[in-house]
């Protein structure tokens, strides 16, 4: 699967027609609309059309009304691979997760004309929509009033009659309350505004465990890369000691890949008196969870064309020596596995 869902919403049925999209899917996906507790809602309409490229593109709608007083959640899913992706949203006055409510204006804003109004709306009890998606819109779910996304304001959705009249408050962001201030109120002004949080939720897990390679010298000592892909949101890398101190890296990379999610790449130089275990982390901080992998350095060996390390990998059973004199106690196996992936490296 290659795109996140993505909603289309418009106001229909004296409700909100929910819409929710996304392409790149093989083989055909199931779609299915939840409600807070999980629960399965019945979709308006449903269509899996196939592409030229083979790939599905899955569309499913759903009405909202005042009367839902819940928040709903988009569900994407592969079943050959059994992963998802997910995408919730929540309108003022609709739940949110674990009891969140979301409220706008009680009462309609009076504004004069060629002035200013202020539209408002928060979540209850107050939480962080740093990392949301804030929107205001009229009848449509786009173009937009304004809009807030990836951290700033975003204009290209913006409809040409708000250009350069609003204003988002974002002072209060991290307790959850949004202000939108509209300058030089115009007749066209007049009418219903609807405030909306939108939070992209990946499905999809932890990334890989970390791999760990012997790529070649540095600074008298071996170059160790560790990767770990398919992370979502962007993890944190690091290497830690025994004692689970933090040690300081070579260099360190976190890159976003084509389908959306990270990679991480991060590198250490060992070297002869390094002489202990350390293990690569690659942790997500939203998740608080994290995947290791560990390296030691087995002792001292003999010199071999002035390089004296012995190494093991300990993120599988695989072990690595520089000098097959001094690994008589290791398998023919792996001493096969040394001279290919090693030996060679070593060599000055």
């Amino acid at each position: 699967f290659l795109n996140h869902p993505g909603k289309d919403i418009r106001t229909e049925d004296g409700g909100i027609r929910m819409v929710c999209r996304s392409a790149g899917w093989y083989p055909e996906p199931e779609v299915l609309w939840r409600d807070p507790s999980g629960e399965p809602l019945t979709s308006l309409s449903e269509t899996k059309p196939r592409g030229a490229n083979g790939l599905f593109e899955t569309q499913s709608s759903i009405i909202i009304t005042e009367t839902s007083n819940q928040s709903l959640s988009c569900h994407i899913r592969n079943a050959l691979l059994n992963q998802e992706k997910e995408s919730t949203v929540y309108i003022a006055g609709q739940r949110a997760p674990a009891g969140f409510t979301v409220t706008g204006p009680d009462r309609p804003i009076a504004a004069s004309l060629g002035g200013e109004a202020v539209l408002s709306c928060h979540l209850s009890p107050r939480m962080s929509a740093e990392t949301m998606e804030v929107r205001w819109f009229r009848s449509q779910y786009s173009p937009v009033v304004h809009l807030y996304c990836d951290g700033q304001d975003q204009y290209r959705q913006q409809m040409p009659e708000y250009g350069g009249r609003t204003e988002l408050s974002k002072d209060d962001l991290t307790n959850g309350r949004v202000s939108l201030r509209i300058r030089d109120i115009r007749p066209s002004d007049d009418g219903q505004y609807t405030c909306l949080f939108h939070s992209f939720i990946f499905s999809v897990g932890l990334g890989s465990a970390p791999g760990i390679s012997v790529e070649g010298h540095q600074d008298r000592g071996i170059r160790v890369v560790c990767r770990s892909p398919g992370w979502y949101p962007q993890p944190e890398a690091q290497w830690r000691d025994l004692q689970g101190q933090l040690l300081p890296s070579a260099s360190e990379n976190i890159s976003r890949e084509a389908d959306g999610l990270f990679q991480a790449e991060i590198a250490i130089v060992l070297t002869e008196e390094s002489n202990q275990k350390v293990s690569c982390c690659v942790r997500s901080p939203r998740l608080d969870q994290e995947r290791e992998s560990a390296i030691s350095i087995a002792g001292q060996c003999p010199s071999q064309a002035g390089v004296s390390v012995c190494l093991s990998l300990a993120c599988r059973t695989l072990t690595v020596c520089v000098d097959p004199a001094t690994c008589s106690n290791y398998s023919n196996s792996s001493l096969k596995v040394v001279l290919v992936n090693v030996f060679s490296l070593l060599r000055c």
